[in-house]
């Protein structure tokens, strides 16, 4: 069966956005969330965290993730 394809959530739902996108990033660099947790210093859970839109409390730099997801 094939893959479904995710739909990015509403445009009204800034951290879902956010997520969405960073986990987009992550899967076009061919990173797991271990090796983005890793290269960004954080814990897994925070990175699944953000992914999933539900980081409310939790601060992380963005310039981080997106220097790691990047390189």
């Amino acid at each position: 069966p094939k893959k479904k394809e995710q739909m990015p959530p509403s445009p009204h739902h800034i951290q879902g956005v956010f997520g969405w996108n960073m986990k987009q990033r992550r899967l076009e660099r061919g990173l797991t969330q271990e090796q983005l947790a890793e290269k960004t210093g954080t814990s897994i859970d925070t990175i699944k965290r953000y992914e999933s839109g539900n980081y409310d409390g939790v601060r992380l730099d963005m310039a981080q993730i997106g220097r790691a997801s990047c390189r």
